[in-house]
């Protein structure tokens, strides 16, 4: 699957030395031919080096996606899915971002056991869900994050809400917050 293949993006060297080693011949053979005829001077071509360091971009950016077409084809719908939203710009910002207390961009342990769990589809570690949710379907981390009566839409929303208050707030000073809905059943 996926997890095993692709993981967090390390290349493994046996795979890719050959052509790397191809890449690098190709970029620094006018350096090499200067130095094994022994000249004085070497003065690089700018724009032969430039059309070389675009073949060798384009050339690794196609083996890059030969090697997520492979991994598609050899994966099941969910897998693609997830790898899909894991190529998406931004998704990985959280992972590089500095941990800032100030601007509640921490972690404690299993918040981020949860957080790779959740981005790998792997199962949870610690805390795991109950076998079934609250509206009767079995539980996962993809059913618990988009279930109405999970909890976590509301929480989501309710963060985004009490946000947008908290900075209201500093600019308009009758900024309320809105109320929970009454229980209509009982």
């Amino acid at each position: 699957g996926i997890n095993a293949e692709y993981g967090l993006g390390i290349q493994n060297p046996i795979d890719v030395s050959d052509h790397e080693y191809t890449f690098s011949k190709l970029l620094t053979e006018d350096l090499c031919s200067t130095v094994l005829n022994q000249c004085q001077s070497y003065v690089p071509d700018v724009s032969k080096n430039n059309e070389k360091k675009y073949l060798v971009r384009r050339s690794k950016n196609d083996l890059h996606e030969k090697a997520i077409e492979t991994i598609k084809q050899r994966s099941t719908p969910t897998e693609v899915r997830n790898l899909e939203l894991l190529q998406e710009k931004g998704a990985s910002s959280w992972l590089t971002c500095l941990p800032l207390e100030s601007l509640n961009f921490t972690l404690n342990r299993q918040e981020w056991y949860d957080a790779m769990s959740a981005r790998y589809n792997l199962p949870l570690v610690g805390n795991p869900l109950p076998e079934f949710c609250a509206c009767g379907e079995t539980n996962s981390i993809d059913h618990a994050v988009s279930c109405k009566l999970g909890g976590f839409v509301n929480y989501r929303h309710n963060n985004v809400r009490d946000y947008m208050a908290h900075e209201l707030r500093g600019v308009c000073h009758d900024t309320k917050v809105e109320p929970p809905l009454l229980n209509v059943r009982g």
